[in-house]
């Protein structure tokens, strides 16, 4: 462990050829990335699983032994064989077995000046012991006079064993103390070396807590030449991918299911280069053939349609399950009644991937770079260069006129903006020269019978206001080619390598990985199959490498821990007006969790109706991902038919993802989040609650940020808010803007773009409060405290709550890439998602001690879910006589008078508003008077009737877990609220 954790360097080389010498100070960790689960031979370890660690010290150790190297004693590191249990020494029937007998001596006779002796050593001692004492009243007699009353509460008088910062706000004391215990289990023991390898100690955490908990994590992890970026979730895909190409890689077996066959059959096809090679562009001719062909590589041949464009893309759609060319369209949650499905137009994608590039003119680098890209594929596709050169300008210039009419994403981001309601009829007179209602009828033809009073979203409206002049004055021979070209940049991945190359080097080059080479094939095919059979490769993925019972059972746990301190916040909130607080209460009360895989996984005949597709040997690959594409599009339609199912999972267990739904008002986490390190079984909850309970606290809070908030608990976009609560919420959001846009990234020579990732930045901030929280509950119910990580005794369990949650966000970006995150990423950069969010916590700067404004501990914080306990209590208490009476409770607070008095004023508000307020506090008031944290409950005299007709309380059994507080209203309603979950 001292090589591992400790701070002394290793010794220089030469290591025997089998030992591989370690990065830094810390032995180089292979187990927590993505390298170790197919590679393997590790220092000479048999294969390994993501946790298997501790086979590398063996051959370090050897080496170090018989040369000597180790400064440890030789028994430290190998101690002798022991029997466990010891064997216990038997006694002869004539031993006499006391305290004091040795059973390994014979008896001997008392020596009368030892006992002389030992009666003097016990007066001395005795003497000691009173002086001691009569030291020890005094000094804690005077401190308790002084209001010091840290040892009459149970806790000690220093914080912790390391002081950070030296700032005025001292580390609670509470938290450290881990019982001298050392948690050395293998999972503690590989998270431990996981984070220690990511920590640069000699950074004042004070200072720049990202570069501290996370100051090593590029050093010791390569970032490929063929990556944009590196961080803690991508090393988790990493690591997943492999697992999965494990099991798609395995050969067909005759057991295998009609599913596991295609995702098999569809990962071996993906992975034949040689077919592609000699095979693929003709299976992308054949495919344009059906829509009409590309003129450019057509030439003379090319027919022009006999139907306007708009015919033209429904006949895409319905032959090759092509979208979003020119628009989109999607059978979605009607936002005005989340229990159906309703049609919703929008303006496209764009092949450059972001609105922003295009609006710099067509001398723009990368805008030329795309056309060179066209022009490439044209000709890689037949088409002469002269020809090819010509026709794609003009394709260029028709894409640069249509953005500059679509909205930008910040814009977009309003979700009342964008819900206008037609019904199809009304269409023609809104968008005359567009046939959109001729196209929709195409789209649904043969699968739902439309009327014309069908209702439609068009989300933006000026957008096709916009287009429909520019459409009607561009010929059907413009159109033709940009459609085309449209197709086949969606379906590159399926083109022959040489063909594949140049939209390789067009993605590099918008990251700044200028001339670096392809990622390996299998990547992209793992990609591919885990998005086209997202069900089949994800039951794969879960019954193998997925521990269900035991991830399922702590993500439960962790779910009603953060649901209930979130719903606790929104109680005090000081911003929001009883009506709207009663009804966020609601919302948070409904939100649905899903968590793991969908039950159906599991259920073959559910299996064999939605994947129940045959798989053809001879097909090429891009007619076999059509065929799928338009099997779950036609899908998609017949939902506008059909009851909504809010079972439905829209996202694969196997990735590595979280997400909120506002229309239907659920949180999904997929397996693959509830991985090592998010997710680790058997490690102090400060780590998991740091870590995939702050993802979790982060999706709740979407909930309620600047779009999730418009939605009500049913999934329904409606105003709900009261106009002045939602006016303080912009407030505060103003705040997070202005706090996001301050900071300049300098690796990118910009600011952040505080607007585009509020409601991210608003999750971040959200989700570590309530995670920290949630961990604080769980901790004052548990019946020991936790034991520290091995190498990390002297940091408190807060301390390493917030360490871990910044071990999410480790991160090594390129420069360039910096730049294309800041402008078009609706999160900030990962970097400054640990940092600002810490800032902005006062719990933070306690715990570690940090003085005030220094860099982790401004003046000025950001916050939304923030309340001061008084004033909430002033402001909501306003019936005769209780604002006196509140003052006197505060000043009981603050001069800390005996514990009953304190009771009795809570008991006098009880009958008021406040009443929750004042319970909220009075369980964190109670708990600190304890000291360890543990409940105390409250006296007989707290079983007192107060406040006439105005309501009735009755305290059970103080703040434990079994507690509940009955509240009486006027005699008619009776609410029931749990101190801890509402379950």
């Amino acid at each position: 462990f001292e090589y591992v954790m400790g701070d002394r360097r290793w010794p220089p080389p030469p290591y025997p050829p089998n030992v591989r010498p370690p990065i830094g100070s810390y032995t180089d960790i292979y187990a927590t990335t993505g390298d170790s689960i197919t590679s393997g031979l590790h220092y000479s370890c048999n294969p390994i699983d993501d946790l298997d660690f501790p086979c590398y010290a063996a051959p370090i150790f050897q080496f170090e032994s018989t040369t000597a190297l180790s400064t440890i004693p030789a028994s430290s590191h190998a101690p002798a064989p022991m029997k466990h249990p010891p064997p216990i020494p038997s006694l002869s029937r004539d031993s006499s077995f006391r305290p004091s007998s040795n059973l390994y001596l014979p008896k001997r006779k008392k020596n009368r000046k030892c006992v002389l002796s030992r009666l003097e050593l016990c007066l001395i001692l005795l003497v000691f012991l009173l002086l001691f004492s009569l030291g020890v009243t005094l000094t804690f007699w005077l401190l308790y006079l002084q209001g010091y009353r840290t040892f009459f509460d149970g806790k000690p008088l220093y914080p912790s064993q390391i002081s950070f910062g030296g700032g005025e706000e001292a580390a609670d004391p509470s938290a450290n103390n881990h019982g001298g215990r050392v948690c050395t289990s293998r999972e503690c023991t590989v998270l431990a070396a996981f984070l220690a390898e990511n920590l640069n100690d000699k950074v004042d955490p004070c200072d720049d807590f990202y570069e501290f908990a996370c100051g090593n994590y590029g050093l010791n992890r390569n970032l490929a030449a063929n990556k944009p970026l590196r961080h803690t979730i991508s090393d988790v895909q990493a690591r997943l991918n492999k697992q999965v190409r494990s099991l798609l890689a395995d050969d067909p077996s005759p057991k295998d299911k009609m599913w596991d066959s295609l995702a098999k059959g569809y990962y071996r096809k993906c992975q034949d280069e040689d077919t592609l090679e000699h095979h693929g562009k003709e299976a992308m001719l054949s495919v344009l053939s059906w829509v009409g062909g590309w003129p450019t590589v057509d030439g003379d041949k090319w027919k022009e349609w006999p139907h306007g464009w708009e015919k033209q893309l429904a006949v895409v759609m319905n032959k090759t399950g092509v979208n979003a060319v020119l628009l989109e369209l999607a059978v979605t949650h009607d936002p005005s009644n989340s229990s159906r499905s309703i049609i919703e137009l929008d303006q496209p994608k764009w092949g450059v991937g972001s609105r922003w590039p295009y609006l710099m003119g067509p001398d723009d680098p990368m805008i030329q770079n795309y056309t060179s890209l066209m022009v490439a594929t044209a000709v890689s596709m037949g088409a002469p260069q002269e020809r090819a050169e010509k026709d794609m300008k003009e394709a260029m210039e028709l894409e640069l006129k249509l953005v500059n009419f679509s909205a930008e994403e910040m814009v977009r981001r309003d979700p009342e903006r964008g819900n206008n309601r037609f019904q199809l009829w009304e269409l023609k007179n809104h968008f005359p020269l567009i046939k959109i209602d001729e196209y929709v009828h195409s789209v649904f033809d043969g699968l739902v019978k439309l009327s014309d009073n069908e209702t439609i979203i068009i989300r933006e409206t000026e957008y096709f206001k916009g287009i429909q002049h520019i459409l009607k004055d561009t010929s059907k021979r413009v159109l033709a080619n940009y459609i085309s070209w449209r197709i086949v940049q969606g379906f590159s991945p399926f083109l022959p390598p040489t063909a594949r190359e140049p939209f390789y080097q067009f993605k590099a080059n918008q990251t700044g990985m200028f001339n670096s080479p392809p990622p390996d094939r299998w990547e992209d095919c793992v990609t591919l199959s885990v998005i086209m059979m997202d069900m089949p490769v994800g039951k794969l993925f879960v019954e193998h490498f997925f521990d269900r019972v035991r991830a399922m059972t702590k993500m439960n746990e962790l779910t009603l821990y953060l649901k209930s301190e979130f719903i606790k916040q929104l109680h005090v909130l000081d911003w929001m007006d009883d009506e709207t607080r009663e009804r966020a209460i609601s919302k948070a009360n409904a939100i649905e969790y899903k968590s793991g895989y969908p039950e159906v996984l599991f259920d073959d005949e559910w299996m064999s109706k939605q994947w129940g597709i045959p798989f053809r040997e001879t097909e090429p690959l891009l007619h076999l991902t059509i065929r799928i594409k338009l099997v779950r599009y036609a899908e998609e339609l017949l939902r506008l038919s059909e009851p909504l199912d809010r079972s439905t999972w829209y996202q694969s267990p196997a990735q590595v993802d979280a997400y909120y739904a506002p229309n239907s008002n659920e949180m999904i986490f997929p397996a693959g989040i509830m991985q090592f390190p998010f997710l680790t079984i058997g490690v102090p909850n400060y780590i998991t609650y740091g870590m995939v309970g702050a993802v979790i606290g982060h999706e709740v809070s979407h909930a309620f940020d600047d779009q999730g908030g418009r939605y009500d608990e049913l999934g329904n976009l409606k105003e709900w808010w009261d106009a002045e609560t939602d006016r303080k919420f912009q407030e505060k959001n103003k705040c997070f803007v202005h706090q996001y846009e301050s900071v300049r990234v300098e690796e990118a020579g910009v600011h952040l773009n505080g607007q585009l990732s509020l409601g991210e930045n608003i999750a971040d901030n959200g989700g570590v409060k309530t995670a920290f929280n949630a961990y604080r509950a769980w901790k004052s119910n548990a019946t020991e405290n936790e034991p520290s990580l091995p190498g990390f005794q002297n940091m408190t369990s807060d301390q390493m709550f917030f360490l871990a949650y910044a071990n999410n966000w480790c991160s090594v970006v390129r420069s360039k890439h910096y730049v294309q995150l800041i402008m078009t990423d609706v999160h900030a950069p990962s970097k400054y998602r640990a940092i600002i969010p810490l800032r902005n916590r006062p719990e933070f700067s306690k715990a570690f001690n940090c003085p005030k404004n220094s860099p982790m501990n401004p003046d000025k914080k950001c916050q939304v879910c923030e309340h001061n306990t008084e004033t909430k209590l002033r402001k909501r208490t306003t019936k005769t006589g209780t604002f006196k009476l509140l003052n006197q409770f505060i000043n009981l607070k603050t001069y800390g008078l005996t514990l009953q008095l304190v009771e009795l004023a809570l008991l006098a508000l009880a009958g008021h508003e406040s009443s929750w307020g004042a319970l909220s506090w009075a369980c964190r008031y109670h708990r600190d008077r304890n000291g360890s944290g543990k409940p105390v409950p409250l006296s007989a005299s707290s079983l007192t009737t107060v406040g006439g007709n105005n309501g009735m309380l009755f305290f059970g059994s103080g703040c434990s877990s079994s507690s509940r507080y009955f509240i009486q209203e006027s005699k008619s309603k009776l609410l029931a609220v749990s101190s801890r979950s509402e379950g």
